[in-house]
């Protein structure tokens, strides 16, 4: 082989070497998982610090023209942001956490008892649900089984049954 093309291979050799070495470090993805969900808590903690004096409102979205958008208990997706909230706690394990998981689960707490929505398991089970599965506080279990109870005795007359036999505690 000639010199000059020895010459040559070496240096896309050595470009080769100096291009793959410049690629940024790829993060694992358990570290890019723990990035992402630390990002999530502080987002959250900033929108639920944003409504924490206004307790008939609940973070919704954000509309195209980057304004915060809110809600109240009887949207039917409720019940996701006080779920996002219970996970977060989950895994983070922070008591402010804690803290807004419930306040804003107690923000709901009044749709239990709404017969005019479909949408009670998004309201319910996201909020009450899993602050009783984090929690085991008996007063959000109570809340979702007693909302069941209504639903099938409400299934029931539509049914045209008089009577459903109700058994267990709750």
């Amino acid at each position: 082989m000639k010199k000059g093309m020895m010459k040559n291979y070496f240096f896309v050799a050595l470009a080769t070497l100096v291009v793959a070495s410049c690629q940024p470090k790829q993060e694992s993805m358990a570290d890019l998982i723990k990035d992402r969900l630390d990002r999530s808590v502080e987002k959250s903690l900033l929108m639920a610090e944003s409504l924490k004096d206004k307790p008939d409102l609940l973070p919704r979205s954000f509309n195209a023209k980057g304004d915060f958008v809110t809600s109240n208990s009887t949207w039917w997706c409720s019940g996701f942001f006080p779920g996002v909230l219970w996970y977060l706690y989950e895994y983070s394990q922070s008591a402010t956490v804690l803290d807004y998981a419930r306040n804003y689960t107690a923000r709901i707490e009044k749709e239990k008892d709404n017969t005019g929505t479909h949408d009670l398991g998004f309201m319910l089970y996201c909020s009450f649900g899993n602050g009783y599965r984090l929690t085991g506080d008996e007063s959000y279990r109570r809340r979702v089984v007693s909302r069941q109870i209504q639903s099938d005795c409400r299934l029931y007359q539509i049914m045209g049954f008089r009577q459903m036999a109700v058994s267990g505690n709750y």
